[in-house]
């Protein structure tokens, strides 16, 4: 146990937490994740974008980010800040700590969603269905198509079969609409950065990705955290 705070990340799938900034990240899916586990009278920042776990949250005395807590330290007047992710926020923030901006991060998770910073200013982004869901998508809304497990790489092209056409529809989706959304925003003025699960698997379609360090959201927890209590 470090000396806190604990950061967290809460995600629809998984679960980071860190007991001390620098810490080893320990890593738990969301559905084994309880609040009630975390050690009483220690600090702790959560970035937390599954709202069942806020109420506990706030028993605990968990600083909570958002535009809220997270005013001081980013500039929320270009977008309205309302309804954006935890996650995001928390992005934005390590992106701003960390001086890369103008910026633009992918986080490719469950969802993919674009974080887009010059200075300390959020300018907003986009959010995409992650190569997961894609599938999923394909395997409820049909009556055969199969929900199939994740590659780390593409198939050739045309594909030959069912299945790999499901890897390419879906792959092949993700990486250029990933690619079309970054057209926006030219890479003479923008720094491109990748970070979640998926970071592995962009990166090898889209060279000029740089990846982010593996902890990024949990250093923009503590970034805020930092701010608030200051």
């Amino acid at each position: 146990m470090g000396n806190g705070p604990i950061l967290l990340n809460i995600g629809n799938t998984h679960v980071q937490r860190q007991d001390s900034p620098g810490a080893e990240i320990v890593t738990v899916e969301t559905a084994a994740f309880r609040v009630e586990d975390l050690p009483k009278g220690v600090p702790c920042a959560a970035a937390c974008v599954v709202p069942a776990f806020l109420p506990a949250l706030k028993d605990r005395h968990v600083l909570i980010v958002n535009a809220e807590t997270a005013g001081s330290l980013i500039d929320f007047s270009a977008v309205d800040p309302r309804t954006l992710g935890a996650d995001r926020i928390a992005n934005a923030a390590a992106l701003i700590d960390m001086g890369i901006t103008p910026a633009v991060c992918i986080d490719a998770g469950t969802a993919v969603t674009f974080e887009v910073v010059s200075g300390n200013r959020f300018l907003g982004g986009a959010i995409l269905p992650g190569r997961r869901l894609l599938r999923k998508a394909l395997h409820t809304g049909t009556a055969q198509l199969p929900e199939i497990p994740l590659a780390g790489e593409m198939p050739s092209f045309p594909a030959v079969c069912t299945v790999d056409a499901i890897r390419w529809g879906t792959d092949g989706m993700l990486v250029e609409g990933v690619k079309g959304l970054l057209r926006y925003f030219p890479q003479e003025t923008y720094r491109y950065t990748v970070t979640g699960g998926d970071a592995p698997f962009l990166k090898q379609y889209i060279t000029n990705l740089e990846v982010a360090p593996h902890d990024l959201t949990l250093r923009g927890v503590h970034s805020i955290y930092r701010s608030y209590c200051k």
